[in-house]
């Protein structure tokens, strides 16, 4: 998603809650840095998930984690409700350096 959001010029909010956690990622920060845990992430136009849900038949789950916004910064909001800036880590497969 930072990738994402870096070469579009924009940012995100994504809700902590929403995002899937598998068994072997075990918990939140596993999930978000972790190497080798993947999941398809995209983006669509606002409005366009409820067309996509309503015709989607594959058993494949799909789930809204955020929003992306105007503001170039990437944030997470808590289940308490605060928002805190998410600090990107881990392993980059596409950087050589």
């Amino acid at each position: 998603l930072n990738r994402m959001c870096n070469l579009s010029g924009v940012g995100a909010v994504i809700k902590a809650e929403k995002i899937p956690i598998s068994n072997a990622a075990k918990d939140l920060n596993a999930a978000l840095n972790d190497g080798e845990d993947f999941e398809l992430l995209f983006t669509l136009e606002p409005g366009e998930y409820e067309k996509l849900i309503s015709s989607w038949d594959l058993p494949l789950q799909i789930t809204k984690i955020g929003t992306i916004t105007k503001e170039k910064q990437m944030k997470i909001k808590m289940p308490d409700g605060n928002i805190e800036i998410l600090k990107t880590s881990g392993y980059d497969h596409l950087n050589n350096s």
